[in-house]
């Protein structure tokens, strides 16, 4: 049923808070626009419209295997599907069913995800994992930065720790400098986007709020931390915990705007998973106290999360009741 609900509230959707930009996106595009950042989007958007598709048409496509990658990932490591699926409708459901071309990419490099997560981790897992991920980069260019997951894994856990450190005193030391980086190495095709993300959005960037991402962030990582120490050392964890430590090489990036913090709903999603299968009860059927500890904190957080992005500035009539107003079946 949660399933269900997912699929129609993504996949029926017909209008909400980015729609009108992702539909002339859509409407705009053409195989003489193609560059390396998107020529799977541009031709993909063009097979539909030479079918005559409406962009509804072709975001319920999407969506439709978007979820069900993004699904069948909860049921493959997880006995405890509820659970994550419950802590995703929190955050970042609202954001999903927005976003659009984010959520595509998600639910591609999700399934790219999967292949990191075997014990050894094989040149021939890399490969396939680079080549999904660079897919879901031509749909949303901002997975380019999982490109370097893999040679950050098959480091050891303390190599990671000092290049997390080294990377975040890089990253803050050269903040000024990673527009030009990213121009010199996309090029134009990269140029509207670096404007928007390091200028205009970077205009209402502060102290105070880097901080607080900065904090959001550790604090999935602590929660890791802890789990593995006290409930779950497997295989599956270490590697997560890993994930979480290249994930605070992010935190620079979160000095500009929050819209940086779409990358790591992809490690956010497994973050789910292993607080669910760290839930086991006790033969009184209860939870004990420190699995009740967990789950209290990852819901604070997508709580707290949902309130940032979905609900703070008037996100209730700008992004969550559209949702439900512009639905094929609900209206």
């Amino acid at each position: 049923m949660q399933s269900v609900w997912i699929l129609i509230l993504t996949c029926l959707n017909t209008g909400s808070g980015d729609w009108i930009g992702n539909e002339g996106y859509y409407w705009e595009s053409s195989t003489n626009q193609i560059s390396p950042l998107n020529f799977t989007y541009i031709l993909i958007s063009h097979l539909f419209k030479s079918f005559n598709l409406d962009f509804i048409a072709f975001n319920a496509t999407f969506c439709l295997l978007a979820t069900i990658f993004i699904l069948f990932t909860i049921l493959r490591f997880t006995k405890n599907c509820n659970m994550v699926i419950s802590l995703w409708y929190i955050y970042p459901f609202i954001d999903n069913v927005v976003q659009k071309r984010a959520y595509y990419a998600l639910g591609i490099i999700i399934v790219a995800m999967s292949l990191l997560f075997k014990k050894d981790l094989n040149l021939k897992n890399v490969i396939w994992f680079e080549l999904i991920t660079f897919i879901a980069c031509q749909i949303h260019s901002m997975y380019f930065l999982y490109l370097t997951l893999p040679l950050f894994l098959l480091l050891n856990y303390k190599s990671q720790k000092y290049i997390t450190i080294f990377g975040l005193v890089i990253g803050f030391a050269l903040k000024n400098q990673i527009q030009i980086l990213v121009n010199s190495v996309f090029g134009n095709a990269m140029n509207s986007k670096s404007d928007l993300y390091f200028n205009t959005l970077a205009a209402t960037a502060s102290l105070s709020h880097t901080v607080f991402w900065a904090i959001w962030q550790l604090s999935q990582l602590a929660l890791i931390l802890y789990i593995n120490k006290n409930l779950n050392n497997n295989n599956f964890n270490k590697k997560l915990l890993s994930m979480n430590l290249w994930g605070i090489l992010l935190i620079p990036l979160y000095s500009f705007n929050p819209v940086f913090t779409r990358a790591f709903r992809v490690i956010l999603l497994f973050n789910y998973i292993t607080v669910a299968n760290s839930c086991e009860l006790k033969q009184n059927r209860y939870f004990s106290l420190k699995t009740l500890g967990v789950i209290s904190i990852e819901l604070i957080f997508a709580l707290a999360s949902f309130y940032m992005f979905d609900i703070n500035n008037d996100g209730l009539r700008q992004m969550i009741y559209p949702i439900f107003q512009n639905n094929i079946l609900l209206n």
